[in-house]
This record gives C-alpha cells, structure tokens and sequence, in this order.
C-alpha cells in the first residue's frame, strides 16, 4: 500500500467513525448531550467541538501542506 492509498484509507476511517459517532449523539436530548461527564472532555458537546476542531487542522494541513 502506498502513501495515497494509507491516507485515503484513514480519511474513509475518519468519515465512517464520524458517522456512527454523529448518528448516536443525534438521537441525545439536549440534557445528556450537554450533560458534565467524567472524562477528559466534561461533555458530549464539547468532545465533538474538540473532534471537529482537530478534523479542520487534518485538512488544513493536508490543503496546505
């Protein structure tokens, strides 16, 4: 497998990941979407701000080397 092929495999990963992920939090009420959790992120909410925040510095970074 080449380099292309590597990246092009993760970004699907990504994308697929990303979907379940969304999938689940969008059947949340607002409560437990928002709701303070004991992990390294205090909600649901903000792990998805950090998911997204991150995915925007992959393709940043791929876009513009």
């Amino acid at each position: 497998m080449n380099l292309i092929d590597h990246f092009s495999a993760m970004a699907r990963n990504n994308r697929w990941a990303n979907h379940v992920l969304l999938r689940a939090c969008a059947r949340l009420d607002t409560n437990d979407f928002t709701a303070t959790r004991t992990s390294f992120f205090p909600s649901i909410a903000a792990t998805l701000s950090h998911n997204y925040f991150v995915d925007t510095l992959y393709v940043d970074a791929l876009q513009e080397g």
